[in-house]
Order: structure tokens, then C-alpha cells, then sequence
């Protein structure tokens, strides 16, 4: 396995996102708090945290985590961003290459979360050297199992994690980029690199 690229020197497109590392900036710290203190999006990943310890969590330097993408909106068709509406993430805690995502609630039902994990397995499939991935999502998690099943992910493994069944999905890298079908993305070459676990709607 080669090392991986340099942290990502231009942003991921893809039809309606821009998929960028974070920024020391109010927008992004205010989107994390946000994520992190939702009880919709925390249903499934252990729930909510607390406003100050989700402020301590994003605290620190932002944009320097390999495999971080900030999802923002694209307004237009020349890469201006608009509001942040979750996160798409790659991580190699469990020994293998996993994706993980979280949306804001009042962006699920529009196939954003979709259009993102596509677009980085897109990126996975041209930049990384690994066979497959990995997500693991909650078995009750049926909105999130339904999105990685359409994106080519099967079953490879149910176990327990937190007192919940957990379920943990494979597919491999070669048909990573067949997923481009679901969702066509453009993705602005450029080099990139860890964080949260599959969890969302749409």
C-alpha cells in the first residue's frame, strides 16, 4: 500500500456539492456544533453531545484530518460555495479503508448524501490503492442501508458496537467508480486524506 496523497489541494465537485477539507472559519465550527448536538443525526452514532463538549470537540485546528470533507452547497456551475450541510469522511480505525458521512437534518431527502459518497469513492477509486471499503452503519439504520446498498455495498459482517447490532458493509474499489452512475459527479483532480461513521438519510 503507497502512502497516502498530500490532503486535498482542490476541492471535490460534484453536480450541486463542494466537498473541500475544513476551514478555521465561523461556518464550518457552527455547521460541526450543529451536527454534533442533532439528535437525528446522532440517532444512530451514540446520540447527542452536549453544545459544550461538541464546542471542545471542534476546538482545534480544522482541515488538517486526512479523508475530512466539508459538504457545502454549490450554488452555481464555477465551484462558489454556499451553506455547509454535513460531512463525508474515510478512516482507517478498523484497519480498513471505511467512509462514514453525517447531514443537517433539514438537508436529507434530496440525495445529497448520495451524491457525496459517491464522489469520494470516485476520488478513492483514482487516488488510493486499496481493494474495497468499508461502512458500518446500525442495523436500525435502515435510510442509511438503503443509500450504501444503492452505491454497491453488500453485507459482509453484523456484530455488536455500543449495545447496538451493528452491520458492516464491503464493496470494492474497482466498482466504486460504477457508482458515478447513481449519481454523475465531475471531480476537480487534486490530491487528499479520517472521520465520522456512515449515519443519515438520502
Amino acid at each position: 500500500m503507497t502512502q497516502p496523497p498530500p490532503w486535498l489541494q482542490k476541492p471535490l465537485l460534484s453536480p450541486r456539492l463542494v466537498l473541500r477539507p475544513g476551514r478555521d472559519a465561523a461556518a464550518d465550527r457552527a455547521a460541526a456544533v450543529e451536527l454534533l448536538t442533532d439528535p437525528q443525526v446522532r440517532k444512530f452514532i451514540g446520540g447527542p453531545l452536549s453544545a459544550e463538549d461538541a464546542r471542545e470537540a471542534v476546538s482545534g485546528p480544522t482541515g488538517q484530518r486526512w479523508g475530512t470533507f466539508v459538504l457545502a452547497l454549490r450554488p452555481g456551475g464555477d465551484g462558489d460555495e454556499g451553506a455547509v450541510v454535513g460531512v463525508c469522511s474515510l478512516s482507517r480505525e478498523r484497519g480498513e479503508l471505511e467512509i462514514g458521512y453525517m447531514l443537517l437534518p433539514r438537508y436529507w431527502g434530496k440525495g445529497l448524501a448520495s451524491e457525496a459518497v459517491a464522489t469520494v469513492l470516485a476520488w478513492v477509486a483514482e487516488h488510493l490503492d486499496d481493494e474495497h471499503v468499508i461502512a458500518v452503519t446500525q442495523a436500525a439504520n435502515a435510510a442509511s442501508l438503503r443509500l450504501l446498498a444503492r452505491l454497491g455495498f453488500a453485507e459482509r459482517e453484523r456484530f455488536v458496537e455500543f449495545d447496538a447490532d451493528q452491520v458492516l458493509l464491503t464493496s470494492p474499489v474497482v466498482s466504486t467508480a460504477l457508482s458515478l452512475a447513481v449519481c454523475p459527479a465531475h471531480v476537480a483532480h487534486g490530491p487528499a486524506n479520517s472521520a465520522p461513521t456512515a449515519s443519515d438519510k438520502s
